[in-house]
């Protein structure tokens, strides 16, 4: 076994590289010496596009294709029955959810239930209560 990886196995290892060593001198040196005038030479050019630079303005057009449709119509109604005195919004106006649209006299009973000294029924209290949008859009 000494004999063999000291003798043997570096002589094989030499003429590996001996056989690759010709090989490439062979193919670099010799088959680059014969004549290539027998072979045909390529006719293809390759032609690299040219484009000069400029200055230009840039233009997008997007067209977008969709529908509209409304919402539901949300309800609008007062805590309180009694006679509208003020409209703030008209119909077809466009407004915010919290906007104030009419405001309500509302008549409620007073709270002191004692008859004054004349004989006569104490005098009604009046609330105002603003109605307001209870979403955005328009009326």
């Amino acid at each position: 076994m000494g004999v063999f990886r000291r003798v043997i196995l570096p002589v094989a290892w030499l003429l590996v590289f001996a056989i690759i060593a010709v090989a490439l001198v062979k193919i670099a040196f010799i088959d680059g010496l014969k004549s290539t005038a027998s072979q045909p030479a390529p006719l293809a050019e390759v032609d690299i596009p040219m484009v000069p630079a400029t200055r230009a303005t840039v233009t997008n057009t997007v067209q977008v294709k969709g529908t509209v449709q409304s919402n539901a119509a949300d309800p609008v109604r007062s805590t309180a029955a009694g006679k509208v005195v003020k409209v703030f919004a008209e119909q077809g106006a466009t407004v915010e959810k919290g906007t104030p649209l009419f405001q309500v006299k509302a008549e409620r009973v007073a709270t002191n239930t004692q008859v004054s000294k004349d004989g006569t029924p104490p005098k009604p209290v009046y609330d105002y209560l603003d109605v307001l949008a209870p979403s955005g859009g328009t009326l």
